[in-house]
C-alpha cells in the first residue's frame, strides 16, 4: 500500500472514520504503470479531480432554499465569482508544477472572464473553466491526441465520486445538521480542499528538504554542480510560496459566511479546529526547519551573515536564503489569515477550542521567532548595519528628529541640520522577546498608572488582594505567559544548553539589577523550584560539631519551620527564638541575647510572613555584624523580593557567611515558584551540600561520573548548589521576560513601591473613622520606606467572618492568617478598587 499522509478530517478528529484518507489510500502503483505517469502527478489528477467536484458541492450551496433571506442575488454571485477565482488559482499553480515537470510542453495559459451578471452564467463560466483547464493540464499531462479522454478516465478511477457527497451533502441524514444544510457544505468543503491539496505539497517539501541536505559544499561554499540542482531547488520554492499564497486566498472565502448563520453553525463545532489537521501541522513543521536541512556547516550563524551581507561571500546562498525566507514568510501569512478570519466571522472572542482569538497571531509568528530561525538571523544582518545608521540629527519645528540622508535631500530646506546621526553609546535591547510594556500612565482614581501592562480582564472574576500582590503579580502581564510558553515549546530538547550557558546569567543579570547587587562575581546566583528545597539543600552542608543551637525567630513561615524542626530532630540541635514585637523600634536587640558559641547556623526573615513587620537594612546589618563570621546565616527574603526596596548589595557586601533565599514568583497564587539562592562565590562557609542532584556536577554528562574513587560526590563549583533537572524553567523565563521589560521601561522596584505605599495612606485615610490599624502600625510611621506592601490588620472591632462573607459577595478577596486580615497591595490596584475595599468596612 502506498504511504499517504494521514489528516484526520477536522470534524472527526476522535472516535469516527476520516473519510479524505480513505478516499487517498489508493494503490497508485498500477496506475503508474498503465498510464505511464509518476505517483507525483497521478496526486496531482486526484488533486484537481477532487478540488473540482468539491466545488460542486459548495456551489450548490450557495442557492440553497434554507439561505436567510439576506443572501440576495448579488450575495451569491459575489460567493461563486470569488471560488471561482480560488479555483482558477488552484488549477493554475498546479499546472506551473506540470510545467516544471514537463517544461518542454509549455501551454500559454488564458484566464477565462471572471465577471458574469447572473447565477446562471456563473454557473456556466464555472463549467467552462473547468473543461478549459482539464484540458490545458490533459495537453500537458498526456501526448496523445486523445489526452483530454486519458485525463477523464484517469480521474474517474482516483475520485469516489459518491464519498465526496456523502462528506458535504450529508445534512439530509442527520436532523442536527439539516439545519445547517444552507452553510455546512461552503465551510467544510472550502477545509477539506485544502486538505486533499496538501496530499502532494507535503510530498514536495519533504523531497525539497532532501535535496536542500545534499547540496554540495566546497570550501564552506555551495557549489553548483551540472544538473544545476540549486536553480531547481529556488524554483520549487516558488511553487511552494505560491502554493502557500493561493491556499491563504483560499481559507479567506469562509470570511464572506453570512454573519449570523455562522454564528450559528460553530455552536455546532465547539471542541474541533481546523488547525488539528496532522498534514498542517506536518507541514508547518517542515516548513519551519527548511533551512535547517542546509548542510551543518552552513547553518552557522556567522556563515549565514556573511551569506546574506550585502557584499555575500556566497551568492548561491544568498539566494537560497532570500528563496526560503520568502516560502517561510508565506507559510506565516497563511496563519495571521486565519486571525484575520476568525477575527472578521467570530469578532475578538474565543474560538470554537475556547482559545482566544489573538493567540493566532503568536501561532503564526512563533516559527519565525524561534531562536534558530532564519528571521534571526536577518535581524542579525539588519543590527549589523543598523550600528552605522546613514542619517542625520536635525531641528525641525524646534523638535530634534532623525531623518534617513536619503529623505533628508528632500526636505533639507526646511530643516536645520545639526549634525550625523550617532547611536548612542550603549542602547538597551531586551534579551529575549521585545516584550515591551507601554509608558507608565498618569495616576488617576480609575486607573492605576500601571494598568496597560496587564491583561484587560485583570478583575473580570474580583478584586484580589492576596499575597500574590507583591509587587508584580507577573503572571498577568500581557502575553509574558504565552510567549514564555512558546520559547519553551519550540527550544524543548535544545532548552538546556540555553540554561547553563546563558538564561541562569541573566537571570542572576536581571536579579542582581533589581536587588541593586554588585555583579562582581562575589556573589552567584542558584535556583530550584521553590524556596523549601533550596533551604534543605543549604542545611545539608551545615557542619554541626559541637554547636547545638539553630537561631531563628517566632514569625518564620509555616514552611521554614517545619524545616527547621525537622533538621533540628535529625541532628538533636535545641532551635532558640528571638522574639519579634511588631512595634519595636529595633529589631536586632531581640538577637543579641542568643548570640552565642553554640550556634550551627541562624535564620530570620527580612519580611515576617503572618504579620509583614520588615526590617530596614540597618537593623539587617546590626544583626550580622553581631553574629560570629563563622556561623552561617540564611535570610529568607522570599516576601521581600518584589515587595520592599531595600539595597542587598549593602547588606551583603564582603561577607562569606550569608546566604540569602527568595522567590521570583509568589508562587502560593499564581505559578509554580522560582527559589532562588544567593551564595558567595569564593571561600563561602558552607559549600558542597550533601542533598545534591545530577546538575550540580555537570561535568558528568561527559565523564560519566558522580563521585570520585573514594564514593565521595564531585561538584562544579559554580553548580554546586544545584539539585536534578531543575522543574521551574517556566517560572525562570517569565521572571526574566518580565523584569527585562520592566527594567527597560525606566521601572525600578522603588518606583513601583511608591505608588503601592500612596495606595495604603489613601486606604488608611478612608479608615480614620474606625479603630482599624496595621499590626506594626507605629514600624510603618518610622519607616515609610521599608514597609511590607502587605498590610495585616488587627482590630477589636474587626469580625473577620463576617468581613469574608461581606467581601465575598462583593467579589472581593483577600487573606486571613491567625484571625487577622491580611491584605496584599500591588502595582495593579486603583484608588477605585480601594474605595470598594474600604466599603466593606463600613457594611
Amino acid at each position: 500500500m502506498e504511504h499517504y499522509h494521514t489528516a484526520p478530517n477536522f470534524y472527526q478528529r476522535w472516535a469516527y472514520v476520516d473519510e479524505i484518507c480513505q478516499a487517498l489510500d489508493q494503490d497508485l502503483n498500477l496506475l503508474s504503470h498503465d498510464y505511464q505517469l509518476s505517483k507525483n502527478i497521478i496526486k496531482i489528477v486526484r488533486i484537481l479531480g477532487y478540488l473540482d467536484h468539491f466545488s460542486t458541492s459548495v456551489w450548490d450551496s450557495f442557492n440553497h432554499p434554507t439561505q436567510p433571506k439576506q443572501v440576495d442575488t448579488y450575495k451569491k454571485i459575489d460567493w461563486m465569482r470569488s471560488f471561482r477565482e480560488i479555483l482558477h488559482d488552484w488549477h493554475h499553480v498546479f499546472h506551473l508544477y506540470l510545467i516544471q515537470n514537463n517544461p518542454s510542453k509549455i501551454v500559454n495559459l488564458k484566464i477565462p472572464k471572471f465577471y458574469c451578471q447572473t447565477i446562471l452564467e456563473e454557473k456556466i463560466a464555472l463549467n467552462k473553466q473547468q473543461q478549459f483547464w482539464n484540458k490545458q493540464h490533459a495537453s500537458m499531462v498526456f501526448s496523445t491526441s486523445n489526452s483530454t479522454y486519458n485525463w477523464k478516465s484517469l480521474q474517474n478511477k482516483l475520485v469516489d465520486k459518491q464519498l465526496i457527497l456523502t462528506i458535504t451533502n450529508d445534512q439530509e441524514l442527520d436532523p442536527a445538521k439539516k439545519k445547517y444544510a444552507h452553510i455546512e457544505p461552503f465551510f467544510r468543503g472550502i477545509h477539506q480542499m485544502i486538505e486533499v491539496a496538501m496530499n502532494v505539497i507535503i510530498d514536495i517539501v519533504e523531497q525539497l528538504s532532501h535535496e536542500i541536505s545534499h547540496l554540495i559544499v566546497i570550501n564552506e561554499k555551495v557549489k553548483l554542480d551540472k544538473k544545476n540542482n540549486l536553480n531547481k531547488i529556488r524554483l520549487t520554492l516558488s511553487f511552494i510560496q505560491q502554493w502557500w499564497e493561493v491556499a491563504a486566498k483560499h481559507i479567506m472565502l469562509l470570511s464572506k459566511m453570512d454573519t449570523g448563520s455562522y454564528a450559528e453553525y460553530r455552536q455546532s463545532l465547539l471542541g474541533t479546529s481546523g488547525g488539528d489537521s496532522k498534514q498542517l501541522r506536518h507541514l508547518k513543521n517542515l516548513m519551519t526547519c527548511l533551512h535547517l536541512r542546509l548542510p551543518e556547516i552552513l547553518q552557522e550563524k556567522s556563515a549565514l551573515m556573511l551569506a546574506l551581507n550585502k557584499n555575500s561571500h556566497d551568492p548561491s546562498l544568498n539566494q537560497l536564503l532570500s528563496s526560503i525566507r520568502e516560502t517561510q514568510a508565506a507559510a506565516s501569512d497563511f496563519w495571521l489569515r486565519h486571525f484575520t478570519l476568525t477575527a472578521n466571522t467570530i469578532g475578538m472572542i474565543k474560538g470554537s477550542q475556547g482559545l482566544p482569538v489573538e493567540k493566532l497571531i503568536s501561532f503564526a509568528i512563533s516559527p519565525l521567532s524561534k531562536q534558530n530561525s532564519l528571521l534571526q538571523v536577518v535581524g542579525e544582518v539588519g543590527s549589523y548595519y543598523a550600528q552605522s545608521p546613514d542619517a542625520s540629527l536635525v531641528k525641525i519645528n524646534n523638535e530634534e528628529k532623525i531623518i534617513g540622508n536619503t529623505i533628508l535631500a528632500h526636505v533639507k530646506d526646511r530643516v536645520t541640520i545639526l549634525s550625523p546621526y550617532q547611536l548612542p553609546p550603549s542602547e538597551q535591547t531586551s534579551i529575549l522577546d521585545n516584550f515591551d510594556l507601554r509608558p507608565v500612565e498618569p495616576n488617576d482614581a480609575h486607573e492605576s498608572p500601571y494598568a496597560s501592562w496587564f491583561d484587560v480582564n485583570l478583575h473580570i472574576n474580583g478584586i484580589f488582594f492576596g499575597m500574590h500582590s507583591f509587587g508584580t503579580p507577573l503572571v498577568f502581564f500581557n502575553e509574558s505567559s504565552a510567549k514564555t510558553v512558546h520559547r519553551l515549546i519550540e527550544q524543548q530538547n535544545n532548552y538546556w544548553e540555553t540554561f547553563f550557558s546563558s538564561r541562569i546569567n541573566q537571570f542572576q543579570d536581571i536579579l542582581f539589577n533589581v536587588l541593586e547587587i554588585p555583579n562582581d562575581d562575589s556573589f552567584f546566583v542558584s535556583v530550584d523550584a521553590n524556596a523549601t528545597a533550596i533551604l534543605e539543600r543549604l542545611l545539608s552542608a551545615v557542619s554541626i560539631n559541637n554547636k547545638n543551637v539553630i537561631l531563628t525567630t517566632n514569625q518564620e513561615f509555616l514552611a521554614a519551620n517545619r524545616t527547621l524542626a525537622s533538621f533540628a530532630k535529625q541532628n538533636q540541635l535545641k532551635i532558640a527564638h528571638a522574639m519579634i514585637d511588631e512595634n519595636d523600634l529595633d529589631l536586632s536587640q531581640a538577637f543579641k541575647k542568643h548570640i552565642n558559641d553554640k550556634l550551627a547556623f541562624v535564620m530570620f526573615s527580612q519580611v515576617m510572613s503572618n504579620t509583614q513587620v520588615s526590617m530596614t537594612d540597618i537593623e539587617i546589618i546590626q544583626i550580622l555584624d553581631n553574629i560570629p563570621h563563622d556561623v552561617p546565616v540564611i535570610i529568607d527574603a522570599v516576601q521581600s523580593v518584589c515587595n520592599v526596596s531595600i539595597a542587598w548589595g549593602k547588606i551583603l557586601k564582603n561577607r562569606k557567611n550569608v546566604y540569602v533565599i527568595g522567590s521570583g514568583i509568589k508562587h502560593a497564587r499564581s505559578t509554580s515558584g522560582l527559589g532562588f539562592l544567593i551564595y558567595p562565590s569564593n571561600d563561602g562557609i558552607l559549600y558542597h551540600p550533601k542533598l545534591s542532584g545530577w546538575c550540580a556536577y555537570l561535568s558528568g554528562m561527559s565523564s560519566g561520573k558522580t563521585t570520585d574513587d573514594h564514593q565521595c560526590l564531585l561538584y562544579d563549583d559554580r553548580w554546586q548548589w544545584f539539585g536534578g533537572t531543575p522543574a521551574n524553567v517556566f517560572a525562570l523565563e517569565l521572571f526574566i521576560n518580565t523584569w527585562d521589560a520592566i527594567t527597560r521601561n525606566k521601572q525600578t522596584i522603588s518606583s513601583m513601591y511608591q505608588y503601592v505605599q500612596s495606595l495604603h495612606q489613601y486606604f488608611f485615610s478612608l479608615l480614620k473613622s474606625k479603630n482599624i490599624n496595621a499590626v506594626d502600625h507605629v514600624r510603618r510611621k518610622h519607616f515609610p520606606n521599608f514597609s511590607s506592601n502587605a498590610v495585616v490588620l488587627k482590630s477589636s472591632e474587626l469580625n473577620t467572618s463576617s468581613l469574608l462573607a461581606i467581601a465575598d459577595k462583593k467579589r472581593i478577596y483577600f487573606d486571613q492568617r491567625e484571625g487577622n486580615i491580611r491584605l496584599g497591595f500591588g502595582i495593579q490596584h486603583s484608588r477605585n478598587d480601594i474605595d470598594k475595599l474600604a466599603d466593606i468596612f463600613f457594611c
